[in-house]
């Protein structure tokens, strides 16, 4: 398609959604004309325009940040509190089961027992966290719990896209290593599996980049949501539950790590199989270029136009020319063989 004809997709519709607690669930409802349901404990975001930030910022009772705002890489402009509000960024892995991952903010506001979150795009654990809360017994009763609900769901889709990751590099390593019978093919199942060790590395990045991000956020919200020296009926459960998702990150960053040791090895090893390819390749003509030099030298010879050649009257002198010229090449393509070099 050229160019002049090649459209953009058009940007998705902005979407305000209000969830309380509704039954022994949490129920949600898209808000239309800026009126935010009784009862609602969270606001969900999604590409907000202007005047939707303007309804939950009068929702929520503090200001909203634009999509630039929420851009800013420094851990300063992540992680901060503004007038008894809390707002909190981090990086989370979007796509991830697509060939195209993205790293995309998310965004925490938390109010009292309001919470907002703000994000242009849908991670997998959006719906699976909404999933999980609108059982009987799961939902969660404030907007802190429901804040940590979602770090949690963040934290299990990065465990699940890990598990993946590690079953498609084994899959590697054994069309890497375990040689086949069709040779003929391998250089070409090599310069494939770099292609996809590249991709693989390229999302282990996107994981571990997005787990410090977690981390940070998770050590900030545990100490907002439930201090050291804070309700010992309400807190304990929430800093219980904290630490067990601070350890859980910690332990995929680890493994993560491992990973990305492992692909790096992976790609060391590949890139080295295909020298070994190529240099065999090499090592190969250049034994047939030698084999065939004593035929060419001899052809040669005999080519040459002097009057003076004896043989050129011998009644055997041809047969015996063709003869010379192939002892000459099986006798060195012997010689190789017996050597191993070939």
């Amino acid at each position: 398609m050229s160019a002049a004809h090649h459209k953009d997709p058009p940007p998705p519709a902005p979407l305000l959604t209000a969830y309380r607690p509704a039954g022994e669930g949490l129920g949600g409802a898209a808000v239309t004309g800026g009126e935010v349901p009784e009862g609602t404990i969270w606001l969900d975001l999604l590409h907000p325009d202007a005047a939707m930030r303007g309804a939950a910022s009068m929702w929520l009772g503090a200001p909203i940040p634009s999509h630039e705002d929420l851009a800013e890489i420094e851990f300063s402009s992540r992680l901060y509190a503004e007038g008894g509000t809390h707002y909190m960024t981090a990086d989370v892995l979007a796509h991830a089961d697509s060939p195209n991952p993205v790293l995309t903010p998310f965004t925490f506001i938390l109010h009292g027992n309001r919470l907002v979150t703000v994000r242009t795009e849908t991670p997998k654990a959006i719906p699976q966290f909404l999933a999980r809360v609108s059982r009987p017994g799961n939902a969660p009763e404030t907007a802190g719990e429901t804040c940590l609900g979602l770090l949690e769901a963040i934290t299990d889709r990065t465990a699940d896209v890990l598990e993946h990751l590690s079953a498609r590099i084994d899959t590697l390593h054994r069309e890497v290593f375990v040689r086949r019978k069709d040779v003929r093919r391998r250089g070409r199942r090599l310069a494939a599996a770099v292609e996809n060790i590249g991709r693989e590395a390229d999302l282990i990045a996107k994981v571990r980049e997005s787990l410090v991000s977690q981390e940070r956020l998770a050590s900030f919200a545990g100490a907002v949501l439930a201090p050291p020296k804070g309700d010992h009926r309400t807190g304990a459960p929430l800093r219980e539950r904290f630490k067990l998702l601070m350890r859980d990150i910690r332990s995929l960053e680890d493994h993560a790590g491992f990973l990305a040791g492992k692909t790096t090895f992976l790609l060391d090893a590949t890139l080295g199989l295909i020298s070994v390819e190529q240099n065999e390749v090499v090592r190969v003509l250049t034994v047939v270029a030698m084999a065939f030099f004593p035929p060419t030298l001899i052809g040669t010879v005999y080519g040459m136009n002097f009057d003076v050649m004896p043989e050129l009257a011998w009644p055997w002198g041809y047969p015996l020319a063709l003869l010379a010229m192939a002892a000459s090449a099986v006798l060195p393509l012997a010689w190789f063989k017996h050597k191993g070099w070939l």
